[in-house]
């Protein structure tokens, strides 16, 4: 079956790369700006090539709730070890709290997909601060 693009995505940078296995190609990638696909064709072989337009960077918002949610990513940070995520680690601004609580939370790809697409970065995290107190994950 032919891949479907998703209407919003990411530019990535290949971080690191191995091939331990013949055949088994290990990547790192560093998510970057998101963009929305404006126009997608396919060529004869199969591969999908597409027109992009990028997203403006989010303001860095300030929201109530910004402090809680923000020492529930602090915890699993510390937890998992920082090397795993975005760096530097922006506590302070909603934006990157919410995108580090849509990448670790347990969420429907669909519904993840949804909230990684809104421009909103205190409405993204306010959806998520109800995901993390209605499971009671709030300290």
């Amino acid at each position: 079956m032919p891949a479907v693009p998703e209407p919003v995505g990411c530019l990535a940078r290949i971080g690191e790369w191995d091939m331990d296995t013949v055949g088994v190609l290990k990547v790192k990638a560093e998510g970057l700006e998101r963009f929305r696909l404006v126009s997608t064709k396919t060529t004869p072989s199969g591969l999908i090539l597409g027109d992009i337009e990028r997203f403006a960077p989010e303001e860095r918002v300030q929201t109530p709730e910004l402090a809680p949610s923000a020492e529930f990513v602090r915890k699993v940070i510390d937890a998992l070890g920082p090397s795993r995520f975005a760096q530097p680690c922006r506590y302070d601004d909603a934006s990157w709290v919410g995108f580090r609580l849509a990448e670790i939370l347990p969420i429907r790809t669909a519904a993840k997909q949804k909230l990684l697409e809104l421009t909103d970065p205190g409405a993204r995290l306010e959806i998520l601060h109800r995901f993390l107190r209605e499971r009671n994950l709030l300290g």
